[in-house]
């Protein structure tokens, strides 16, 4: 395999732009997300507390705590 010396030189030259471009691209964001500033957190959802069941007190399905369904 015979690779032509202008060749590699092209190929490093387009390697070498390449990794410019991509740092370019990088700063780029970096510099558009410091100008937005924090993006601000949602709040933590907090799980309500389970439903407890006063002592001595139980319910029997079908009826209400006064009296006659």
């Amino acid at each position: 395999m015979n690779v032509d010396v202008d060749t590699v030189e092209q190929s490093r030259r387009t390697f070498e732009a390449a990794a410019r471009l991509a740092a370019r691209l990088q700063d780029g964001m970096r510099e558009r997300a410091v100008a937005r500033g924090p993006r601000p957190q949602p709040a933590p959802v907090t799980a309500s507390p389970p439903h407890t069941q006063r002592p001595g007190v139980q319910h029997t399905p079908g009826r209400t705590a006064g009296g006659v369904a």
